[in-house]
């Protein structure tokens, strides 16, 4: 399309269109008009004078069709261990195409992180994973679902365990130099079923390869302290386009809440426009980072790849499946290694400099910052704040019990915090703002470079599918009284002739309802429990995973209690013989160990220990000048009154009842 027809097209000048094309190359944007978008194109000839701009037409979405097919079913009902060795193979694979072409199977192989321990990888098989990935490629469809093992049985045991890894890397680190046969002969000493010494000898290279700076700290500490980190340059050099990459963070925010809460935030950012999706939750797990991604997609559409950390949320399976479903690049950062998600760490300091500062519940961005704002305040002032959060805490008011009367916080204002809803409906505004001025990064605002890219923005047809790839989901039992899941009971009209029938329940974040499909992923209805309505799933997820965690460590221990001998009787028993007449020995009372008579009264003891004590509670101490001790047992009350000659009514039906002990008091008296 050239100059003269756009103009047509659009009723503008000729010139205006010109001066817009000028603006859109230099910008490297596309050329909005209205509600049209145009790729820009420079070129000229001969016969021309001056520029020749060609425009072509850009759709400003694509629809992308994520309707479940065969495939797709095959993999979710498959068992997780599989879908997990699937993943690493295709992770595998991938690794393999972006490696150097220089480097060999075998030295390809010597290069691989411990993450691949689980997989056996034989040449002849792993050249068939190659092939199956580039089949899929070319098919369309996620690599993992042509690597998915669809044989019954159990993997042998010639493998190495991770209590003989362990053992392994243990004795490479302790002796770097050791011979892998020595490794092997010390394995066989130690453990049963051991695999071949070439197993031994490729984990212990492998193992040597992937930890080069350990390896050369224990071989030589000096020079492995004067390793250098190597310099990067722009983290956004080669980013043309929106959606080409994101990167996903979470981070603890600066404000407590009015529940006493510090929340978090997960976001992710569109390198290209730094525009920004936002979720609080009161901590990051899959079931947040579901949240985020889903709502992200619905906003930004779906990137091309996403950068992230080694968070067990992020390298989970369901995380590697969600983007290998939607054709998505997992890049994952090294550990401790913030620098490689420049963007996203830029973003929560710009949030937490300006939004969180000038909210109330702002705790400061460290430690020593708490402490200035507290030491802001005169000690008139100090106490007065501590007057008034005692009041609050008369008054019933939950913040104050939770966190204001702390000791590190007593000094603080007396302002109440906002609650979760107001914050978030804080930073939704404050991100709407952020993505609505001048961005110095990219010198744009944010929302208009979003919109104006050149490649097409992807899209889900079926936001139904995108709920069950993006969320959790288990297969449950419908019950007469409906589908219950950690003991909430949800229902709806839909499920009564489902009764007995197993279904697909995807957990939704919002505790009170949960979505329905049937064993073909056909959406059945939403089941909902008012009850529970509002309330955050990952919250209750985390309480009862602490209850449960709870409950097992207190099982454990009366577990351990039991086990142990008890040793408390004779204890007890000794300490009462020492508390009666401190001056007098237990060779004066009588009281020995030393016949087999002795021992079968101090178990007659432990059985009747209770009832011992309430026969003697009345009449311990006998009203006579010189009053008696408080008695412990029937034998040390015989040998008491058989020694001082005051053997009483009382004593004698005791001895009827003790005959053991009372034969035993009398020949220790003699």
């Amino acid at each position: 399309m050239t100059v003269n027809q756009l103009a047509q097209t659009h009723n503008i000048s000729e010139r205006a269109i010109r001066a817009k094309a000028k603006k859109a190359l230099q910008a490297g944007t596309a050329l909005k008009i209205g509600d049209s978008s145009y790729k820009v194109e420079l070129s000229s000839s001969a016969s021309s004078r001056g520029k020749v701009y060609k425009f072509s037409k850009q759709n400003d979405t694509i629809i992308v069709d994520m309707a479940l097919n065969d495939a797709d079913k095959k993999w979710l009902k498959a068992p997780k261990d599989k879908q997990h060795t699937a993943i690493l193979k295709a992770k595998l694979v991938a690794q393999w195409e972006r490696r150097d072409k220089s480097l060999s199977f075998d030295k390809f192989i010597k290069t691989l992180s411990s993450e691949f321990n689980d997989l056996t990888i034989a040449q002849a098989s792993f050249f068939r994973w190659v092939k199956a990935v580039r089949k899929a490629k070319e098919l369309n469809i996620p690599p993992s679902y042509l690597l998915l093992d669809n044989r019954g049985g159990m993997r042998g045991s010639g493998s190495l365990t991770k209590p003989m890894q362990n053992f392994l890397e243990n004795e490479i680190l302790r002796n770097p130099t050791i011979k892998y046969k020595r490794l092997w002969q010390y394995l066989k000493n130690n453990f049963d079923n051991v695999p071949s010494y070439s197993t031994i000898e490729r984990f212990a290279k492998r193992f040597m390869a992937n930890n080069t700076f350990v390896m050369e700290f224990a071989s030589n500490p000096t020079k492995a302290v004067g390793k250098l980190r190597p310099a990067f340059g722009r983290m956004d050099a080669n980013i043309t386009y929106a959606n080409q990459l994101w990167e996903l963070d979470a981070t603890p925010a600066d404000i407590i809440t009015a529940d006493g809460k510090r929340l978090t935030i997960s976001a992710g950012i569109d390198v290209y426009s730094r525009r920004v999706v936002a979720v609080i939750e009161e901590t990051a797990s899959f079931t947040t980072l579901s949240k985020l991604f889903r709502k992200a997609i619905k906003i930004l559409g779906i990137p091309d790849a996403v950068k992230t950390d080694n968070g067990k949320d992020y390298t989970s399976n369901n995380f590697s499946y969600m983007c290998q479903r939607l054709q998505t690049e997992q890049i994952l950062t090294p550990p401790y290694s913030g620098y490689y998600k420049p963007h996203i760490e830029r973003f929560f300091r710009t949030m937490s400099h300006e939004l969180f500062e000038e909210l109330p519940g702002y705790i400061g961005h460290n430690v020593a910052q708490r402490e200035a704002i507290q030491n802001r305040q005169t000690f008139q002032k100090k106490l007065e704040a501590q007057a008034k959060w005692r009041e609050e805490q008369k008054n019933g008011n939950e913040f104050a019990k939770k966190f204001a009367l702390k000791k590190e916080n007593l000094g603080l204002s007396i302002t109440l915090p906002i609650t979760r809803a107001e914050l978030e409906e804080w930073l939704d505004k404050w991100i709407k703002m952020y993505e609505n001025r001048l961005h110095r990064g990219i010198n744009a605002k944010p929302i208009e470079k979003f919109n104006n890219s050149v490649v097409p923005i992807k899209r889900v047809s079926d936001q139904r599918v995108l709920d069950i790839l993006v969320g959790l989901s288990e297969l449950k039992k419908i019950t007469k009284k409906g589908i219950t899941w950690n003991k909430i009971v949800y229902t709806a009209p839909e499920l009564w002739e489902f009764v007995g029938e197993k279904v697909y329940v995807l957990m939704d974040d919002d505790l009170g309802k949960v979505y329905v499909y049937d064993t073909s992923y056909n959406y059945i209805t939403t089941a909902t429990e008012p009850e529970f309505s509002g309330k955050s799933r990952a919250e209750f997820i985390k309480a009862t995973k602490k209850f449960d965690k709870k409950v097992r460590k207190v099982v454990k221990m009366l577990e351990e209690l039991r086990a142990e001998p008890n040793e408390y009787m004779k204890q007890h028993i000794d300490l009462a013989l020492e508390q009666i007449e401190p001056n007098q020995t237990k060779e004066q009372i009588g009281y020995e160990f030393k016949t087999d008579l002795t021992k079968s009264v101090i178990e007659a003891l432990e059985d009747n220990n209770q009832e011992v004590h309430e026969e003697l509670k009345d009449d311990s101490i006998v009203p006579t000048v010189d009053t008696k001790p408080v008695f412990n047992s029937p034998y040390d009350r015989f040998i008491y009154e058989l020694k001082n000659n005051c053997v009483s009514e009382k004593t004698m039906k005791l001895a009827k009842k003790y005959p053991q002990s009372w034969e035993a008091a009398n020949k220790a008296a003699s």
